[in-house]
C-alpha cells in the first residue's frame, strides 16, 4: 500500500533544544509564575464583613471591609459572600476583567442579610457595567435613584433581593433584550 504525504524523516532529538517559540511560551508561563497568577485562572471567592479588621485580604479569616475594597482583586466567575451589616457605599462593577470567563456573583453569606445602602445618591447603588452574567442575591438595595443598573451587560441575574427607596430597581440599560433576569424580588 502507498504512503501519503511527505516521507517520513528519521531525526535525532535533543531534549535540551527549545525552539524560540518554546523559549518565549516558557518566559510566558515564569512571567506569570513569578507574579503569582496561574494560566488557567479558577474562580475565586472574596468575603466582605464591615465588622472585620482593617487590611484584610478578602479571605473568608480576613474580609474586606467594604465591598468596593474587593474590586482590585475581582475577576469574572468569582463569587463575593456579604456579611451581616449596611455598607454604606455605592459600587461599580465596571469591566470585571475576564477570569475563567463565568458568572460573577455578588451575594448574602450564608444566613446573612446585608443591606447595601447608596445613602440617598441620585445615581445607582450598585452597577454592572460591561460585565458579562453578573448575578446579585440575597441583598437588600436601598436609597439610589437606581437599586441595580446593568449597563451594557451582556446577561445577568437578581434574585431574592428587596430594594427600599430607589427610583427604578432594576434597571437594563442598553442591554440586550431578555439578557438580564429577576426573579424572586421585592
Amino acid at each position: 500500500m502507498a504512503a501519503y504525504g511527505p516521507p517520513a524523516v528519521e531525526r535525532a532529538v535533543d531534549p535540551t533544544y527549545a525552539s524560540p517559540v518554546t523559549r518565549r511560551g516558557i518566559g510566558v508561563l515564569a512571567a506569570f509564575g513569578a507574579l503569582g497568577l496561574s494560566a488557567n485562572a479558577a474562580a475565586a471567592d472574596w468575603w466582605v464583613d464591615q465588622a472585620a479588621s482593617a487590611g484584610g485580604d478578602g479571605s473568608e479569616a480576613a474580609p474586606f471591609q467594604r465591598i468596593n475594597d474587593l474590586l482590585a482583586v475581582l475577576e469574572t466567575s468569582d463569587t463575593v459572600w456579604i456579611a451581616d451589616g449596611t455598607y454604606e457605599e455605592t459600587v461599580d462593577f465596571w469591566h470585571v476583567p475576564a477570569g475563567s470567563g463565568g458568572r460573577t456573583t455578588l451575594c448574602a453569606a450564608p444566613g446573612a442579610h446585608p443591606v447595601i445602602d447608596g445613602g440617598g445618591t441620585d445615581g445607582v447603588v450598585l452597577q454592572a457595567g460591561k460585565t458579562p452574567d453578573m448575578t446579585f442575591h440575597g441583598l437588600t438595595v436601598r436609597n439610589g435613584g437606581a437599586g441595580i443598573e446593568f449597563y451594557r451587560a451582556d446577561g445577568g441575574e437578581v434574585t431574592d433581593c428587596t430594594t427600599e427607596s430607589t427610583d427604578d430597581w432594576v434597571e437594563p440599560k442598553h442591554t440586550r433584550r431578555h439578557a438580564v433576569h429577576v426573579l424572586s424580588t421585592e
